[in-house]
């Protein structure tokens, strides 16, 4: 009380309130039995946060921050930018966390903020990572009837970039390595046998096509002989026959049916060529004859007695 405490008749008190440090608060004075309401207000409201700012990578992420003040101090949090949510702690009262999450950043770098209690939260993400490319070398192959096999060398712009190699022609060639991968790598595959006409084919790495082409299977072997047959005295002899394919890798063999016939060189061979042979003496007493199987041609022997 300041003075008048006091008193008779009519008069005047005079009273001071000290300053508040703390929240609202009312108090009374009882004066001839009638009662003065005092009310002061809160002490102003002041709020830091901590951490002020955070950076996520362009995939993303989450995180918190938290928010310091009097107890009696409300507050709320607010995100400025679309691509920002705040999960919890929204708003508050006294010390408090705000939780959020960031979506993925699909373009350049950017910036965005949460306001809670006046203070500035600040979020940069990361700019997306350039789109992946990729080449391969070499971008075909060609492969004998017999078949074969090879080695592609893939090329990716980054070392996270992701590929994968599928054959699209499964029936006859086959991804027997490299079937994924990230980065650089490679792809090797097999080609089956080809049986018939020329074929080409195609196996997809990393979007790019790497294509196969195989050679036709050569036409079926065939054979003639000349002569067919040789006729020779009781006294025997050696005689030739020749043979004739129709391709140099054509093989063929040369067999003796009969023991008094004896194949004397080239037994076997490949491509046109001869063989020699020889009759025995006829001590039989009676004509006979023998045959050689000359690349699968009868070639007949006929001898007097």
């Amino acid at each position: 009380m300041a003075g008048g405490g006091s008193g008779t008749g009519n008069g005047t008190i005079a009273f001071n309130v000290a300053a508040n440090t703390g929240a609202a608060r009312n108090s009374t004075i009882t004066v001839g039995g009638q009662t003065f309401t005092i009310t002061q207000a809160a002490a102003a409201c002041t709020y830091g946060i901590s951490p002020a700012s955070q950076t996520v990578d362009s995939s993303g992420g989450s995180g918190s921050f938290a928010v310091t003040t009097s107890t009696w101090c409300a507050w709320t949090a607010s995100a400025g930018a679309s691509w920002i949510s705040i999960t919890s702690g929204g708003s508050g009262t006294g010390n408090g966390t705000v939780a959020f999450s960031v979506a993925a950043n699909a373009g350049a770098a950017r910036t965005g903020t949460i306001t809670a209690g006046g203070q500035t939260f600040t979020i940069s993400e990361a700019a997306a990572p350039p789109p992946c490319t990729y080449s391969i070398a070499p971008g075909s192959q060609s492969v004998d009837y017999v078949g074969g096999s090879g080695t592609v060398a893939v090329t990716a712009s980054s070392a996270t970039c992701a590929w994968t190699a599928t054959s699209n022609n499964t029936d006859w060639m086959t991804v027997t390595s490299g079937a994924s991968g990230t980065g650089n790598g490679s792809v090797a595959f097999s080609a089956a046998a080809n049986s018939g006409a020329a074929r080409t084919g195609t196996i997809t790495i990393a979007g790019q096509t790497f294509t196969v082409s195989q050679a036709a299977a050569p036409p079926p072997c065939t054979y003639s002989i000349a002569p067919a047959s040789q006729d020779f005295a009781a006294a025997g002899g050696s005689g030739s026959v020749t043979v004739t394919a129709s391709g140099a890798g054509c093989s063929w063999a040369a067999v003796s049916n009969a023991a008094w016939l004896t194949i004397t060189s080239a037994a076997s061979g490949t491509g046109s060529g001869s063989i020699t042979f020889t009759a025995a003496v006829n001590g039989d007493g009676v004509p006979r004859t023998g045959t050689l199987t000359v690349a699968g041609q009868t070639f007949t022997v006929n001898q007097s007695n």
